[in-house]
């Protein structure tokens, strides 16, 4: 996927490619394991945009009840490739972009 892709450039703190018109989508639209959707369901995470707040907080999924190691690995990298998945074509070129520009810019 991309995330591993982005990792294997040496890039372990990625920028999620989220786009507020993605705030009102389901959670149930990434097909999470069962531990990981009732996890974050029972916190009342139920939407894109309040998952994406709650990973703006520092620990923020650690935070959550029964939500573990393998959880918060689990959700952020399901998060991160369905935001980019769901990235117009444009969007995602600005991303790359991005992403370079930062890589390269030292």
């Amino acid at each position: 996927g991309v995330l591993q892709l982005l990792r294997s450039l040496g890039l372990d703190e990625v920028q999620v490619p989220y786009s507020e018109r993605f705030a009102k989508l389901s959670i149930d639209e990434m097909n999470l394991t069962v531990r990981s959707s009732n996890g974050l369901k029972r916190a009342g995470i139920l939407t894109f945009g309040r998952l994406f707040k709650q990973l703006q907080i520092e620990n923020g999924l650690f935070n959550l009840r029964n939500i573990g190691q393998k959880s918060v690995k689990e959700i952020k990298q399901v998060f991160f490739e369905e935001c980019y998945s769901r990235l117009l074509p444009y969007e995602k070129a600005q991303y790359w972009q991005e992403v370079l520009d930062k890589q390269y810019s030292v």
